[in-house]
């Protein structure tokens, strides 16, 4: 089995990608020994000549013309700016939000490419190990240590696929963080850890309102971010240890959908070219729109009345509505279908409080309706508590609508929600056991050929191989969905080469939703990644190769022993 992460360090660092803010926390061994909770993060990023008041910076990157960094966070920001007034920006990328890549159920692959701010594109991988350059490089002018001697963690979403998972694994590598020093966290296992801690702190007789009741309390826990909710349940066991009870689950659904569809209905307004060209010439402004309907959206709750105002970059916007549609602004928005409930003053946009919030109704349905599945999966009347963290967790109008939604439930807000799973990282780096069973979210095996069966199999699938009739493509699996296993579970499988002399084994495998598939090309299935097992000193016979698959873990883990020679050999699982 792997040994990474079990290398002696004297610090762990946690870094934190996020969709719209990014951060990193640390601590030393010996804080983590004394008080767990004594963790230091960023009190407030420097922006160029103003300090802003943020425990983290937002997850934006500015390239060069040869696609090499400039800046990130609120460094990138106010250089775009600057750029854009001296009117130098064409030549440059500017990235912001782009996690949401890895979210959406399209290939992932180490070449594929991420479009900037303005439509130009450059190679996913390069953005996401910059982002990743730019925080460990931020962390290096604040602590001096021995780069062998820290353990680095990066938090990804539990409800991820593992292609995700590797490709962002894949980019920290590329940042430099040896493969030895990195684990993944999990986020809303983290943000669990750093929750059970503080109710370590309350049995010490410290005030925090917000921790798990006692052992065998059963508990959801919730990650509502920028751009995804990441949802898990678990089970406090003794010494601060935990189990999940349901594989992890979660959606495209964030505070980023309420952005969505504030920007569908001003492009509903001013037209798509007008907005395209909003973007493309004028990314400054567009940038500083959203911005003021980030804080604007962060106040929102159920007592809001009347109409509310919010800035835009109006000169910037009526002179596009002129020049792409031939008309002002404000005919555009008199003939819309927003006409009544939107209006301009001075300058900004003053919509009817109720538009404004059902912007939120999409997002927040999707949502509930996803806790309400992972309830149903277990035990809901046994499961009491909802934990609620993640920079959206801290809009009023989603934690009534929680609170509406889930009446016989205790539902808990977490002190600085946005920092919880970024300190909960880093406790999970000092001791990945807290963690002690994980529920397998997908059906792992290979592709085999089995005996034809006509009461199973499809006729289409039916082929001869040497006088025998076989089905081709058939789902043979080695770790059903939804299986419940302890960390570092083995699974064991012996494959043999089809060749004499065969230098090397490849092994495709496979995942499905379903807990039983029959083919490995169905609705349900899914291409995975292929191993690559070297054979030892090959020869004329065919060789068994003997592949142990780990579960458990944050990540699969994969060894493989030459049965012959009873040699370990390399493994190399290629999951982009």
């Amino acid at each position: 089995m792997a040994t990474k992460g079990k290398e002696k360090f004297e610090l762990v660092v946690a870094l934190d990608i996020g969709t719209t803010y990014s951060g990193y926390a640390y601590s030393t061994v010996e804080d983590f020994k004394t008080n767990p909770l004594n963790i230091t993060y960023i009190q407030s990023w420097n922006a160029g000549r103003k300090r802003m008041v943020s425990h983290k910076t937002p997850t934006c990157l500015m390239l060069n013309k040869n696609e090499k960094l400039v800046a990130f966070g609120y460094e990138a920001e106010a250089a775009y700016a600057k750029l854009i007034a001296d009117e130098g920006h064409k030549n440059s990328y500017y990235f912001h939000r782009f996690k949401m890549k890895l979210c959406k159920r399209e290939a992932i692959t180490k070449n594929m490419s991420m479009k900037d701010v303005t439509g130009k594109a450059a190679r996913a991988l390069d953005v996401f190990s910059l982002s990743i350059r730019a925080l460990i490089d931020h962390f290096l002018k604040q602590v001096d240590v021995p780069l062998s001697k820290i353990r680095w963690v990066l938090t990804v979403p539990a409800s991820w696929s593992d292609i995700a998972k590797q490709f962002m694994a894949g980019s920290a590598m590329m940042a430099g963080i040896p493969e030895e020093q990195l684990i993944i966290a999990l986020e809303s296992e983290a943000a669990a850890i750093y929750c059970e801690n503080l109710n370590s702190e309350k049995r010490k007789g410290s005030d925090h309102r917000y921790s798990i009741e006692n052992d065998g309390s059963k508990f959801m826990m919730v990650d509502i971010g920028g751009g995804t909710t990441d949802i898990t349940v678990l089970e406090k066991l003794a010494d601060n240890k935990m189990k999940q009870l349901c594989s992890s689950t979660g959606g495209i659904f964030g505070g980023m959908s309420v952005d969505e569809e504030y920007i569908e209905m001003v492009e509903n307004i001013i037209m798509g070219a007008v907005m395209r060209k909003l973007k493309s010439d004028y990314p400054q402004s567009y940038l500083e729109m959203l911005s003021s309907f980030e804080y604007l959206k962060q106040n929102i709750d159920s007592s809001l009345a009347g109409q509310i105002s919010v800035s835009i970059p109006y000169e910037v916007i009526s002179s596009l509505c002129k020049s792409q549609a031939g008309e002002t602004f404000e005919s555009l928005l008199e003939s819309s279908e927003y006409s009544g409930r939107v209006s301009l003053e001075k300058g900004k946009l003053k919509i009817d409080a109720g538009l404004l919030r059902s912007f939120f109704n999409k997002p927040i349905v999707e949502m509930i309706t996803l806790m309400k599945e992972c309830f149903k999966k277990c035990e809901p009347e046994r499961v009491r508590i909802i934990l609620v963290v993640g920079g959206f967790s801290q809009c009023p109008f989603l934690r009534e609508a929680l609170k509406t939604a889930f009446p016989r439930k205790l539902i808990k807000f977490p002190h600085e929600p946005n920092l919880a799973v970024l300190k909960g990282a880093v406790l999970f780096g000092h001791e990945p056991s807290f963690i002690a069973s994980r529920v397998v979210r997908y059906t792992y095996g290979v592709e085999v050929s089995k005996d034809y069966d006509p009461r199973l199999h499809s006729s289409d699938r039916r082929v001869i191989v040497d006088g025998e009739a076989l089905c081709r493509g058939a789902f043979d699996t080695f770790m059903a969905a939804e299986t419940s296993v302890p960390i570092g579970t083995a699974i064991t499988e012996t494959y043999t080469t089809t060749e004499k002399n065969q230098k090397s084994h490849y092994l495709p495998i496979y995942i499905s939703t379903s807990k039983n598939p029959r083919y490995t090309d169905d609705d349900e299935s899914s291409y995975l990644g292929t191993i690559k097992v070297p054979i030892p000193n090959p020869s004329e016979m065919y060789r068994d190769v003997k592949v142990n698959f780990y579960f458990g873990f944050t990540e699969l883990e994969i060894e493989a022993i030459d049965v012959d020679t009873n040699e370990k050999c390399e493994v190399k699982f290629d999951l982009l």
